[in-house]
């Protein structure tokens, strides 16, 4: 990954990675990612998938397996949402998973990883995010960085984290909030990113009108600004793009670079439903 000096930047320097005392296990796993970014070719993700796998503690160990797929995870998270990282490298990260996800090697019975298939099942890494979604971080920008690799994650369709997006887009869009700035510049990373899955979900819901909130799969509590059906739909959609407008006027009151990020989610929008031929009218 090219620095602004024209340099490659190695994982290995990058801010949350440079300062850790890793294992020999993590080193290695550290030192296969890396190989992966530069050159950025097909050839050299699966090649850092092969030797993820390869070092993979043997089968019958599931305690230790289950273990190394949490170490495997974690890295890659740091990497990912270190202040410094690139959305080049959260996409090369994800091109290693999708990678690892074609080795088929047996199915985990017990521990962190109980009843999942490695690798084809990418077990643990949900569970990972998770752990790292749950305590905001200090710096901002790895809070950004954080919602931009979960946000890649689910347009890539490695992991379901439709959950922390509707969150993530109602708390900045649909309430008031004395972190706005913030805020709008997470939920336009999952615009940039998962626009288009969530779009796919809103049409896929054409006609929800009432739903239940035992509905766990369908439904999403508004939030106070949003007057709509409590799930995602065209209709929220369409409320959030005039919202993502509404914030890149002056009026607003955020930042210069707040507005500009919100004007081009609402541009990513609307030529997402472009590329779907979506009506908005429709829900």
């Amino acid at each position: 990954m090219a620095g602004n000096d024209g340099t490659q930047t190695s994982v290995l320097q990058l801010e949350l990675i440079r300062d850790q005392t890793p294992t020999e296990q993590e080193a290695k796993i550290l030192d296969i990612v890396n190989s992966a970014m530069d050159p950025a070719t097909p050839e050299t993700a699966m090649e850092a998938a092969r030797q993820l796998d390869e070092i993979c503690p043997p089968l019958q160990d599931e305690a230790d397996v289950g273990h190394y797929c949490w170490n495997v995870w974690s890295l890659m998270i740091d990497v990912a949402r270190s202040p410094d990282a690139t959305s080049a490298m959260r996409e090369r990260l994800i091109r290693i998973m999708e990678c690892l996800s074609q080795h088929h090697r047996a199915v985990l019975n017990s521990g962190r990883a109980a009843t999942r298939i490695l690798w084809a099942d990418l077990p643990v890494l949900s569970e990972c995010l998770d752990v790292y979604f749950e305590d905001h971080p200090k710096s901002d920008q790895i809070w950004i960085n954080m919602n931009a690799f979960k946000a890649q994650c689910l347009a890539a369709g490695v992991v379901d984290t439709y959950a922390d997006a509707m969150h993530a887009l109602s708390s900045a869009l649909e309430e008031e909030s004395d972190q706005m700035e913030l805020k709008v510049l997470v939920a336009c990373e999952w615009i940039r990113h998962a626009s288009e899955p969530l779009l796919c979900w809103a049409r896929n819901n054409i006609g929800y009108t009432d739903v239940p909130e035992d509905d766990e799969l369908n439904y999403v509590e508004p939030g106070p600004l949003y007057q709509g059906p409590s799930t995602m739909c065209l209709r929220r959609w369409g409320y959030w793009q005039g919202r993502f407008e509404e914030l890149a006027k002056e009026a607003s009151g955020v930042s210069e670079a707040t507005r500009e990020a919100a004007l081009e989610a609402a541009r990513t929008m609307k030529k997402v439903e472009a590329s779907v031929g979506n009506t908005l009218g429709a829900g």
